[in-house]
C-alpha cells in the first residue's frame, strides 16, 4: 500500500496445517509492517497487533491451532482519511499507525478479515460474515452480514456499489 510517499507491506507467517498441503516447520515470525526508504532498505514498522498477544511459538499443529490469539500475521493495509490502518487475522480490531515502530487499537472486537473504504467510510469485514462500519473514536456500527456469509473475505467498489466476497455462497 502506498502511505506518505512509501510502499508499505505487512508480513505473515503461514501455516499449512489445515490446507491440502502437508505440514511444515515455519520458524520465521511475521506480523510486521515494513516499508521501502529511498536506498531500496526495508525498515521495520512495528507490529500492529503485537500487545497482548500469546507468544509464539516456533511451530503449530492443526487448524485449531491457527484460531488463537497470535500477531502473527498484519496485512489488510488501507489508508483512509490519510491515515494507515491494519489488520491482523488472529487478533481482534484494527490498527491505525501512529508513525515509527508505533499502531493503536481503533476498537472493534472482532477478528477482521478485510478493510475496504466506500463512499468516505472505513469498513471491516469480520469472520462469522459481519461487516462494521468506522465512525471515529473507536466506535463501530454494524451495518449487517451478507446472506448466509460465515467469513466475508473481500470487497470491491464498482459502479458505485461496494460487493463483496463471501464463504460458503
Amino acid at each position: 500500500t502506498g502511505y506518505r510517499g512509501n510502499l508499505y507491506c505487512g508480513s505473515g507467517r503461514y501455516y499449512a496445517s489445515g490446507s491440502r498441503l502437508a505440514p511444515f516447520l515455519n520458524k520465521k515470525p511475521g506480523g510486521h509492517i515494513y516499508k521501502i526508504d529511498a536506498n531500496g532498505e526495508w525498515i521495520d514498522c512495528g507490529s500492529p497487533a503485537a500487545a497482548g498477544a500469546d507468544p509464539e511459538p516456533e511451530q503449530l499443529t492443526g487448524y485449531e491451532a491457527r484460531e488463537t490469539n497470535l500477531a502473527d500475521d498484519a496485512n489488510g493495509l488501507t489508508v483512509f482519511r490519510g491515515e494507515l490502518y491494519a489488520i491482523a487475522h488472529h487478533r481482534r480490531g484494527v490498527y491505525r499507525y501512529l508513525g515509527g515502530r508505533d499502531w493503536q487499537c481503533t476498537g472493534l472486537d472482532s477478528r477482521v478479515m478485510t478493510l475496504a473504504v466506500y463512499r468516505d467510510k472505513l469498513y471491516a469485514l469480520a469472520k462469522g460474515g459481519p461487516i462494521y462500519r468506522y465512525d471515529g473514536d473507536d466506535n463501530w456500527t454494524y451495518c449487517g452480514t451478507p446472506g448466509a456469509s460465515t467469513q466475508t473475505y473481500a470487497a470491491v467498489v464498482h459502479q458505485g456499489k461496494m460487493f463483496v466476497g463471501t464463504w460458503p455462497d
